[in-house]
C-alpha cells in the first residue's frame, strides 16, 4: 500500500498529542515518501512543528477545513473520534478514514449509563499505534518525539537567565482535575527542601494554573526563578528542557519532561499508570494503588470517597527521596 497524503487528527490535549507521536514515526517509516500532516489545536502546534516525521502541521482554526479538503488525502486517521472530528473527517472526502476505537460496544453503553470502569490497558501509546496495526504498519517503538523550535527556546530564555550554575528543579503542581493534584502543602515542603539543597526552582504551568502557582510563589524563597504561565506551550517545553529534575502530577508537563529525557518523578492517584504513565528513560512513578484506584480515566473535580487518599497519603519525604535518587543518578 502506497499512500501519497495522510492526515492525523488529534486536536488535544497536551499529553495525548505527545503520546500519539510514535504513530507518526511508524507511518513515516512505512511510507517514507508520503506527505504526513497533523491537525491540532493552535496552542499545541509548537509540540509538532519541528517533528521530522511530519510534513505540515495545521492549526484547527477558522478556514482550515477548506485547506484540508484541497489536500485530497488518501488516508485520514482520527485519533480523537469526537463529534467535531467526525464531522470534519466526513467533509474531507478522503479515500479512507480510520478512527480510534476507545471502547468496546459494551463499554460504550456503560459510558452512556455513567457506569464505565476506568481503562487500565492498553497504554495510550499502544492504543494510538493500534491504528497503524489496522493498516498493516509495524510499530517503530514507543519513544515520544518532541523537537523544540528555536523560537520557543528564545521565548523561555528570559525566565531562565537567572539560573546560574545551580541545578534547576521544575515543579508542576497543577492539573485540570483536582483529584490528580498532590496537595499543595506537600509541593511547598518539597520546594523548601530543594532550596536547602542549593537547587533553583521553576514552577511549571499555564495561565489557568495561576492561583496554584501564586500560592506556591508567595511562600518559596529567593531560589524561585518564577513560573511559566506567560509562556506558550513551546516555551513551556523549552523551560522543562532546561530543568535537571521535574516533579509533576499526572499532567502534560510530565509527558513533556519524559519526552525530553528529563529526570522525572510523577505522582499518580485516580488514574491508571498502566494507561497513562509517561514514557521516558529516567522516570520514577509514585502510586499507592489503593483498592479504590483507579477511579477515573482522566481525573475528576472531587474524590468519590471524599478522602483523596490516593495522593494525600504520599508524604513529601517519599517524593523528596525519589527526587534525590533521580537527581543523583
Amino acid at each position: 500500500m502506497t499512500l501519497g497524503r495522510i492526515l492525523i487528527v488529534r486536536l488535544t490535549a497536551l499529553g495525548d498529542v505527545l503520546l500519539a507521536t510514535p504513530l507518526a514515526r511508524a507511518l513515516r517509516r512505512a511510507q517514507p515518501a508520503a506527505e504526513i500532516d497533523w491537525l491540532v489545536a493552535p496552542p499545541f502546534t509548537p509540540l509538532l512543528e519541528a517533528n521530522p516525521n511530519l510534513s505540515r502541521v495545521f492549526p484547527a482554526e477558522r478556514g482550515v477545513a477548506a485547506r484540508l479538503r484541497a489536500r485530497r488525502y488518501d488516508l485520514v486517521l482520527d485519533l480523537q473520534n469526537k463529534p467535531r472530528t467526525a464531522l470534519l473527517r466526513a467533509s474531507l472526502g478522503a479515500a479512507r478514514v480510520v478512527s480510534l476505537r476507545k471502547r468496546t460496544f459494551s463499554g460504550a453503553i456503560a459510558s452512556l449509563l455513567g457506569r464505565e470502569r476506568p481503562a487500565t490497558e492498553p497504554h495510550a501509546v499502544e492504543l494510538y499505534l493500534s491504528l497503524a496495526a489496522r493498516l498493516g504498519v509495524a510499530s517503530a517503538g514507543t519513544r515520544l518525539d518532541l523537537v523544540i523550535p528555536e523560537r520557543a527556546r528564545l521565548e523561555a530564555a528570559p525566565l531562565l537567565s537567572r539560573r546560574g550554575a545551580a541545578s534547576l528543579w521544575g515543579l508542576a503542581p497543577s492539573t485540570r482535575w483536582a483529584t490528580k493534584r498532590w496537595p499543595i502543602e506537600r509541593f511547598l515542603e518539597l520546594g523548601q527542601a530543594a532550596e536547602e539543597r542549593g537547587a533553583k526552582l521553576l514552577l511549571l504551568g499555564g495561565a489557568a494554573d495561576g492561583p496554584t502557582l501564586d500560592a506556591l510563589s508567595a511562600r518559596l524563597g529567593s531560589a524561585l526563578l518564577g513560573d511559566t504561565r506567560a509562556l506558550g506551550t513551546g516555551g513551556l517545553a523549552a523551560a522543562i528542557e532546561a530543568c535537571d529534575l521535574v516533579v509533576a502530577n499526572d499532567s502534560g508537563p510530565a509527558h513533556i519532561a519524559a519526552a525530553l529525557g528529563r529526570k522525572l518523578v510523577v505522582l499518580f492517584g485516580p488514574t491508571a499508570p498502566s494507561r497513562w504513565a509517561p514514557i521516558g528513560s529516567d522516570v520514577e512513578l509514585l502510586y499507592r494503588g489503593l483498592p479504590c484506584s483507579p477511579c477515573s480515566n482522566h481525573g475528576s473535580a472531587r474524590c468519590p470517597l471524599g478522602t483523596h487518599a490516593c495522593l494525600a497519603e504520599i508524604p513529601a519525604s517519599e517524593v523528596l527521596a525519589a527526587a534525590s535518587r533521580r537527581w543523583a543518578s
